[in-house]
């Protein structure tokens, strides 16, 4: 009785631990999925994307502008003339602020006539000048959303030339007279202020007026008792006020 006692005890054991590893088992979760090597680079380089930083930066832009060019220039007598004609303008925009610019510009005054008679002559004659320059500069604005101020300055070379024709009459006879003469010039536009409304992203119209001193590069040769002396004409100088209005394209 004892022995089976020991025996029933015994199988009561052995079911009891086999139950028991069969839950603990039973209870296990499965491995981890395993992922190759290139589905794991994969993942890394959308994970990548997903979260790099995105960076934007305006392209440079170009403009031209054109339209009306006027000026009222002077020299060392207070002497001188209104221009009228007009300019061409490119420029190359850093961004929204700073702009390199290169600028042709072509003015004519208005002819100047001229009738007189002195000791029984009559005296018909006609002057003007044509000013043709290119320069070049540097020009910086401030912006609104509709509305932008710039203040600009530099530097060019101009040409200057002079015609005048004259006609007398002696006795009767008539006689005319031309002469047409060319000058040169450095020139400096020592401020520009300019005004602008934008109609869109890439059309606006301005104003511009300005301060410009136009520095002879013509020689005076001037002798004395025993010598000569030759130097810059500085009183073939000009300055006086430049004024402008147009229309610029940006692309």
């Amino acid at each position: 009785m004892k022995k089976l006692c020991a025996l029933a005890i015994g199988i009561i054991s052995v079911n009891t631990f086999a139950d028991s590893n069969l839950r603990i088992d039973t209870k296990q979760t499965p491995p981890p999925m395993q992922v190759t090597t290139q589905e794991q680079q994969y993942a890394v380089a959308q994970n990548e994307q997903a979260y790099q930083p995105q960076t934007y930066q305006q392209a440079n832009q170009f403009s031209i502008a054109a339209g009306y060019s006027g000026s009222d220039l002077k020299d060392s007598e207070g002497y001188g003339e209104k221009g009228n004609g007009f300019f061409i303008n490119g420029a190359y925009h850093f961004d929204d602020s700073v702009n390199v610019w290169l600028e042709f510009d072509k003015q004519k005054t208005s002819d100047i006539n001229a009738e007189f008679s002195d000791s029984g002559v009559d005296v018909k004659a006609k002057a003007s000048y044509d000013l043709t320059e290119i320069a070049m500069g540097v020009q910086y604005k401030w912006n609104s959303e509709r509305l932008y101020a710039g203040i600009g300055t530099g530097l060019g070379f101009s040409r200057l030339k002079y015609n005048a024709d004259a006609n007398a009459v002696i006795d009767g006879v008539s006689y005319s007279e031309s002469e047409s003469e060319t000058y040169d010039y450095y020139t400096w536009r020592v401020a520009d202020l300019e005004l602008g409304a934008k109609f869109n992203q890439n059309l606006s119209a301005f104003a511009n007026v300005g301060y410009k001193l136009l520095l002879s590069l013509e020689t005076d040769t001037e002798c004395g008792y025993s010598y000569c002396v030759s130097g810059r004409a500085e009183d073939m100088d000009l300055d006086g006020v430049t004024y402008k209005a147009g229309l610029r394209y940006s692309f």
